[in-house]
């Protein structure tokens, strides 16, 4: 048996992304047809760069953009949403 904590990448995580995440961010949603401002909305960026994204959307949108050797375009250290909070 395998030990740890269970987690569905259905469920949400906070980011804090830095400038390149957020450039990141925004031409992801550029390309899909959504303004800036339509992303900002959808996802309730905070001033501050924190996100809340479901997991799998997080690994789509930023996956690409992580290599060795290469800093990171947010925080390495994410929060799991916990079930019941806003």
């Amino acid at each position: 048996m395998v030990e740890g904590i269970p987690y569905n990448i259905n469920d949400r995580v906070w980011v804090q992304l830095h400038d390149e995440g957020k450039r990141i961010f925004y031409e992801y949603y550029r390309r899909e047809g959504d303004t800036q401002e339509e992303a900002l909305r959808i996802f309730r960026m905070q001033d501050d760069g924190w996100i809340e994204l479901q997991m799998h959307t997080f690994m789509m949108i930023f996956g690409p953009a992580i290599f060795m050797w290469k800093p990171l375009p947010f925080d390495a250290n994410i929060r799991i949403a916990v079930k019941g909070t806003p």
